[in-house]
């Protein structure tokens, strides 16, 4: 069969490969469509791993041409779409239904051959913990290349409790932001997208956002505030890897607001970050959370007191009364925090910040 090989960063190319065949609990895939996703571009400029040699492409449909012995609910023939993880089934994160944080995570296209190709094979794991999904008839192959990518943003939507009446500021009208969109107007939300280009704003407005905004010539909070009588969105979705656009996300959001870091941001990317608003906005209390407090203190009062050891009462002190702790120290160029005496700044990668919100 023909597919295309991704050999090193820049380096791709396209030959002639053996014909994938089922074994035990395995069944070959001949591709119908398959996605390129940006991860992928990643791939290929050297910003995201992949297994030299591999045959990338985890976004697919296709029909079955060969089922291996022991696999009894599907025949060739079937028409299907799959998720391309090979998850291991019994760590942590797989027992509570996270089988995309499996510890022992494998990734068709990344790890595994993928779909960048004319078959590949499904192995016997992907089968097993039902990664498969027939297809009704009245969805295109074409189109069920996409489940992965939307699988991807309704979990976007759940990390960010999206849902009727929700205002989300869409940050990026690219491929997966205009996934984000429509999924969102599924789930009943108000939509304002973000977007440099005009070509994308256009596809936004065709689309049904609520509201576009042009962040070159617009101030993005401002016009995010302007449009939700002051408060700001209840939910931001960056879905674009360009770190400058956290920021203006991060300060766009109301009070208690949720902002997930979808995108892929280039390794070594830095957030310059002010964690006093954050802090600021989004922790205090509530009547409520008073009540249980009150029950909880005479029970801590009770239990024995245990003094801690060198513990400084003027440093602890002012660290609680700020909300922030600091502990004075030697800091040198190669400290991540920033001391000053007005403000705390906190420089984190991007990476690292994705992981966190």
């Amino acid at each position: 069969m023909r597919a295309c090989v991704f050999n090193a960063p820049g380096e791709v190319a396209v030959v002639d490969k053996p014909t994938p065949e089922a074994g035990p609990g395995e069944i070959v895939l001949r591709v119908a469509a398959a996605g390129l996703c940006y991860s992928d571009v990643r791939v290929f400029k050297g910003e995201k791993y992949a297994k030299p040699g591999v045959i990338p492409g985890h976004e697919m449909s296709g029909v079955i041409a060969q089922v291996g012995s022991g696999v009894p609910d599907w025949r060739e023939g079937d028409r299907v779409s799959l998720c391309p993880i090979i998850a291991c089934g019994s760590c942590s994160f797989c027992r509570v239904g996270k089988r995309n944080r499996c510890v022992k995570r494998v990734t068709l296209g990344y790890d595994e051959d993928g779909a960048l190709g004319e078959y590949v094979l499904i192995p016997e794991p992907v089968v097993r913990l039902g990664h498969i999904f027939r297809l009704p008839d009245s969805v295109s192959l074409e189109l069920a290349s996409l489940l992965e990518p939307t699988s991807c943003v309704f979990n976007s939507m759940e990390l960010l409790g999206v849902g009727p009446g929700t205002n989300l500021l869409l940050v990026g009208a690219g491929p997966m932001g205009l996934i984000h969109l429509v999924v969102a107007q599924a789930l009943g939300a108000n939509v304002i997208a973000s977007e440099p280009d005009e070509e994308r704003r256009a596809g936004a407005r065709a689309l049904g956002a609520a509201a576009v905004i042009d962040p070159m010539s617009q101030d993005v909070p401002k016009a995010v505030k302007d449009l939700t009588n002051g408060e700001g969105a209840d939910a931001a979705a960056v879905t674009t890897g360009a770190v400058p656009a956290v920021g203006p996300a991060l300060n766009a959001v109301r009070k208690q607001g949720v902002v997930n870091l979808f995108g892929g941001f280039p390794p070594n990317s830095i957030l310059d970050l002010e964690p006093h608003p954050l802090q600021r906005d989004r922790t205090d209390g509530l009547p409520e959370r008073d009540n249980r407090a009150v029950r909880t203190l005479p029970a801590h009062a009770a239990s024995p007191r245990r003094p801690a050891a060198g513990r400084q009462p003027h440093l602890h002190d002012r660290g609680r009364s700020q909300g922030l702790r600091v502990a004075p120290q030697s800091r040198g160029p190669q400290d991540r925090g920033r001391l000053s005496r007005r403000r705390v700044t906190t420089q984190l990668s991007a990476t690292e910040m994705s992981r966190l919100v």
